[in-house]
């Protein structure tokens, strides 16, 4: 059984002084083989319960670059192939390929001492040259007696640092001068080669490499070394590069302007702007624009150390097991490449491995090929077979006559046109199913000049050369053509033939096939005219698909919906209520409340969650296209509507449409939406034709849409269609107990994808958010939590900035306690009272904002008073002189 352990590391908080891509600029410890799966014996349920052999890997980069991912893909299948029993991997990352090991190393030894010092580790395996450094340096200290395995280290590399006593390992064999090699067999006439690498230790090191391998080009050729370069100037002079020039490209993860990159993605940026064939070192470059090169094989590199630590961990001695080399290195081009630079085959060395190459015409057309050598090879035995007869007939008119006779009975079933022509009289025999194809009578005398005069006047020339110099050379005739025949009508024929030398009687006669193909040219025709009209379908699917791309979301529940106060509980409520019917909801509340979050939950709830849910933002759609987008346009309906395009209404037929901020859509369009609403129809910008469609309305608003309607911005019909069942979202201020279960979900949420972890949330910090009014709502407090969760570097949020706290209740509150009542009695009074506080702080009990602060009870208290006065939230206090909007 194979374990991997994975743990995380503080120096995270390094990370963000230096300018290295996300993807690498993090010292996260990751698991570096993902080795799964368990090795079956006659012992395999008792192995579940031995002390597991323990391995830790030390390595140089991520396993997660492509030479990385194929050594850990041939180390895997060592280890499934003859696993000891159960192992677990502990695997560390240098990542020395972006940072100066002397400013990693004090730190990591440290880390690596305070994680490792207690525990039991069997087995070392250093990945990498720098590994192999920082193992055998820090040996004594790390791990003292633990035998250590190596592998990815250069033979070079290797020669140059040598191994002390207890390691041995596999050395990778990099063959530089062989793509060099290769290179200049492939372009003889080049005059200069320019070698491409950045800055990096990892780069200068392939630099080295390969200044030591040019040593045999030099005064031969023009070498330069482009090393200091920003990437933007060196895509800019490999622009300029003349057509005699070869490139080697090394790798590039920083460049002169200190920006690091991936060498593989700067390989196709490289291979896109030069104007000469690019060569590489890596077989991971291969397939992305490279012609080729001699490279090293990483999968049974990584095979052959998974079983030297095998046998380490079965018992050897390192110093026993020799230290192994890897593979030579094999020569391989991509065959598109040689195409693009016209690149002869002819000039590869023996034994390249050519990739990419497309499908033979013997593949593709195989069966054509064999039905047609099929027919060709009884046509010609037949032909062997007359020859044959005629040299042993004494007249050569009997055998011929003869030979029409049995080619006759032998063709009428296949439908084969035959035909001789005597080279020397010029006499030419036919058979009946030659004439019919042609259009000639049965007893119409022929010529071969006739037989010519009835081709295709495009194809006639090419034809009679053909024929011509397959003739003079004595080879095969093997061509298709189309004749014209006396009805007008158009055929194609495939025509085949041969010339047989008749040295007795000092003469030779050419004779062939003839057979009708016009079925399958007309097949192949529609063919292509159906892909053709597929390409153009599947084109016009894939523009009007770009709505179902950016805005058909995924559907979600009530699962990412944080709270449980009673006004939201209050809310679900209405919208478990309202989603199983088809009826218009308008959702009401400040910005940033969840409009849509609320949406997508009554979509999910529905009877229509499989179909499809449209968003619109009717706030960002220009007002001279809303209406396009809307209902969507015919062709030629305006400048630029090149094409039929469908509306978002059309798109979510079926389904749901959100229309937020819908209190900005202008005067005419309302009267459409209207019209939508009333009858489910529409018309398309431009056409006449009327369009129906199924759609669930839910529209957004952060406006009071009845201001509006006074202030006729909006249509009052409309309004009144929309308002079919409205639900207002209250703020986050009227649901502080919801703050800080939301506090929690989104340190975690934006934690996770900011890689970093916050396991504790100060109450000084709760007590602030709690505090605050919000403003901005849920939208702002993500963005605050954002913040804090960069500035947080132990595990605990902090504030970047203190908020601005809350001194004052809203306005609102107060108005309500100040407001007089009518009472008649002491309960009554009590009552009322009370109603007055749960309305102004939104039926919230507890809390500094609750009810019970506010009317200075103690919560259970308050409680109790409700119980006692039949008190619940479905009641609502109405002023005199207002109106309750009980929604």
């Amino acid at each position: 059984m194979l374990r991997v352990s994975t743990l995380k590391t503080p120096i995270e908080r390094n990370v963000h002084r230096r300018r290295r891509p996300v993807a690498v600029a993090k010292w996260v410890w990751i698991v570096m083989l993902a080795l799964s799966g368990s090795i079956c014996g006659a012992d395999a349920q008792t192995a579940d319960f031995e002390e597991p052999f323990r391995v830790m890997i030390l390595r140089n980069t991520s396993q997660y670059l492509p030479a990385g991912i194929l050594q850990d893909r041939g180390m895997r299948e060592a280890f499934a192939a003859k696993g000891p029993g159960r192992v677990e991997f502990f695997v560390e990352t240098m990542d020395t390929m972006w940072f100066d090991r002397s400013e990693i190393e004090p730190e990591f030894l440290s880390l690596f001492r305070k994680k490792y010092g207690s525990r039991k580790i069997d087995l070392l395996m250093a990945a990498g040259a720098d590994a192999l450094d920082f193992t055998q340096r820090f040996h004594d200290v790390l791990l003292p007696g633990i035998p250590i395995v190596f592998y990815n280290v250069a033979e070079d590399v290797l020669r140059g640092r040598g191994i002390q006593p207890g390691m041995t390992g596999v050395v990778l064999r990099f063959d530089l001068p062989g793509t060099l090699d290769l290179a200049v067999r492939l372009q003889p006439d080049a005059r200069r080669i320019v070698v491409v690498s950045g800055t990096s230790a990892y780069d200068r090191n392939w630099l080295r490499r390969a200044r030591e391998a040019l040593r045999a080009h030099e005064g031969r050729l023009e070498i330069s070394y482009w090393s200091g370069q920003s990437l933007q100037q060196l895509l800019e002079n490999l622009r300029k590069l003349p057509a005699d020039a070869i490139v080697l490209y090394l790798a590039v993860s920083d460049d002169g302007s200190g920006r690091s990159y991936s060498p593989a993605d700067v390989a196709r940026q490289i291979v896109a702007a030069s104007a000469a064939p690019v060569y590489g070192v890596l077989e991971t470059y291969l397939g992305q624009g490279i012609v080729g090169g001699a490279f090293p094989n990483f999968e049974p590199h990584g095979k052959l150390a998974g079983e030297v630590a095998l046998r380490v961990l079965a018992g050897e001695k390192p110093e026993n097991i020799a230290v192994q080399p890897s593979a030579q290195a094999v020569a391989s081009v991509d065959w598109r490449e040689l195409r693009r630079w016209s690149i002869n085959e002819s000039r590869l060395p023996p034994g390249t491995v050519v990739q990419f190459r497309p499908p033979s015409v013997w593949e593709q057309y195989r069966w054509y090929i064999i039905g047609a050598l099929a027919t060709i090879t009884v046509q010609a035995l037949l032909i062997v077979g007359l020859l044959v007869q005629r040299t042993r007939r004494r007249r050569a008119e009997r055998e011929l006559r003869e030979s029409q006779e049995f080619m006759e009975l032998s063709t009428s079933a296949g439908e084969l046109g035959l035909w001789v022509r005597d080279l020397k009289h010029g006499d030419l025999e036919v058979n009946s199913r030659l004439r019919s194809l042609f259009g000639f009578g049965e007893n119409q005398v022929l010529r071969f000049e006739d037989i010519v005069g009835r081709i295709h006047p495009d194809d006639r020339a090419r034809v009679i050369a053909e024929v011509e110099r397959t003739q003079q050379a004595r080879v095969s005739f093997d061509g298709e053509f189309r004749v014209i025949v006396p009805d007008g009508n158009e055929r194609w024929l495939a025509a085949k033939g041969r010339t047989v030398e008749e040295p007795s009687l000092n003469s030779g006669r050419r004779m062939g096939v003839v057979f009708d193909i016009s079925e399958r040219k007309r097949a192949e025709q529609d063919l292509n005219a159906a892909l053709v009209e597929i390409r153009g379908l599947k084109e016009r699917l894939e523009e009007e698909n770009i709505y179902l791309k950016e805005e058909i979301s995924e559907v979600k529940g009530f699962d990412e919906i944080v709270g449980k106060s009673d006004v939201l509980k209050y809310v679900l409520t209405r919208v478990e209520q309202v989603a199983k019917t088809d009826a218009t909801v308008l959702l009401q509340g400040e910005t940033g409340v969840g409009k849509e979050l609320i949406a997508r939950a009554i979509h999910e709830k529905s009877s229509r969650s499989n179909e499809p849910y449209v968003k619109v933002n009717c706030a960002t759609l220009p007002e001279a296209l809303v209406e396009s987008e809307l209902f969507g346009h015919e062709r030629g309906a305006f400048t630029g509507a090149d094409r039929q395009r469908k509306g978002r209404f059309e798109l979510a037929d079926g389904g749901t449409i959100l229309l937020d901020e819908v209190g900005e859509l202008p005067p005419g369009t309302q009267a459409k939406l209207l019209r939508v609403l009333q009858e489910g129809e529409f018309e398309r910008v431009g056409g006449s034709s009327t369009i129906k469609v199924s759609v669930r309305i839910i529209a957004a608003t952060n406006r009071k849409l009845y201001d509006e309607v006074s202030a006729r911005r909006f249509r009052q019909d409309l309004f009144y269609r929309l308002n079919v069942y409205p639900i207002t979202i209250p703020p986050l201020r009227d649901r502080r107990e919801d703050i800080p279960l939301l506090v929690s979900h989104y340190a975690r949420q934006i934690g996770e994808r900011l890689g970093k972890s916050i396991s504790e949330v100060p109450a000084q910090v709760m007590r602030e958010f709690t505090g605050y009014n919000w403003p901005g709502n849920i939208r702002e407090l993500q963005n605050v939590i954002e913040r804090a969760v960069i500035v947080s570097s132990d595990g605990m949020l902090r504030l970047p900035e203190p908020l601005v706290q809350a001194t004052t209740a809203p306005a609102g509150e107060a108005e309500a306690l100040k407001e007089p009542m009518t009472i008649s009695t002491l309960d009554e009074a009590e009552r009322d009272h009370i109603l007055r506080a749960l309305e102004a702080t939104g039926w919230r009990i507890e809390g500094p904002k609750g009810a019970a602060a506010m009317l200075k009870l103690h919560p259970s208290t308050l409680r109790f008073r409700m119980k006692k006065l039949g008190l619940t939230k479905a009641l609502s206090y109405t002023p005199p002189t207002q109106k309750t909007n009980l929604h």
